[in-house]
């Protein structure tokens, strides 16, 4: 294919393509298949972790500071780390659910010893999700998360790829996805040119930050005051009533986690 040759002559190896494109059968295969990266938002979703968290903390009207969130990870990667650390200054409450709990202990030595902040480590496929109101999957696959007790009320966020929860109990919120807002005039030259709506908003952003450090990347989302609108599920958009519905569970999380502390 001619634009599999074009990329790899010039040593591509992440690109970001249209939606048109994205219609025509057999592209993104090819593309793939030349170990090439297709830009699809999960870059961006993984270093929107705290926006994402601070979003859900103002649909259950919660200070954030009391949340109680869980992290599933296994591959503890620099960036990764970064991630939990911002986050954990955020929020009190943290636990980590990974396969890997050895690789993790020296993240809860540093938040302890730098920030006098306590997290839980744990891979108890029984209790460690059944309790977990807030739920951040980095990279569990569908195959593992469906292995663990899930709390039938768990707000849970993918941030790599989709996940369908199995459990016929379970009720709760399951987003895949997330919509970004940017209050700048960012990108101009892409809508002078008319091939703006062309592109997914957060995978031209994601263009834009792929190569930056998660420090850089966090300094570029200030600057230009991105914000995260809302979270989708399988079946769109997760609406205010569904928050709604979590409100109650949350304060009674809350109350619990206060009487625990």
């Amino acid at each position: 294919m001619r634009l599999n040759n074009i990329l790899y002559d010039n040593n591509f190896n992440t690109v970001l393509i249209s939606k048109t494109l994205k219609q025509k059968e057999g592209i993104a295969e090819s593309i793939n298949k030349e170990n090439i990266n297709i830009l699809n938002g999960t870059i961006l979703k993984e270093n929107l972790l705290l926006k994402i968290i601070e979003y859900i903390s103002n649909q259950l009207n919660s200070d954030i500071s009391k949340l109680d969130v869980t992290i599933l990870i296994n591959d503890s990667k620099k960036r990764s780390v970064e991630e939990i650390i911002s986050l954990a200054k955020k929020v009190k409450n943290i636990k980590i659910v990974t396969n890997n709990e050895q690789e993790f202990k020296p993240i809860e030595q540093k938040l302890q010893e730098l920030y006098g902040i306590l997290i839980r480590i744990t891979n108890n496929k029984r209790k460690g999700l059944a309790n977990s109101f807030i739920i951040v999957n980095m990279d569990f696959p569908e195959e593992l998360i469906n292995k663990y007790t899930i709390n039938p009320d768990a707000i849970i966020v993918n941030l790599g790829y989709p996940v369908k929860i199995k459990s016929k109990k379970f009720k709760g919120i399951n987003a895949n996805n997330v919509k970004i807002n940017i209050n700048t005039n960012y990108n101009l030259e892409f809508t002078k040119s008319n091939i703006y709506n062309d592109f997914e908003a957060k995978e031209l952003y994601e263009a834009s930050i792929c190569n930056l450090s998660y420090s850089e990347v966090q300094n570029k989302i200030k600057e230009d005051n991105v914000y995260v609108n809302s979270l989708i599920g399988n079946n769109g958009i997760i609406n205010e009533k569904e928050f709604e519905e979590k409100c109650k569970f949350c304060v009674k999380t809350i109350d619990k986690m206060s009487i625990l502390n």
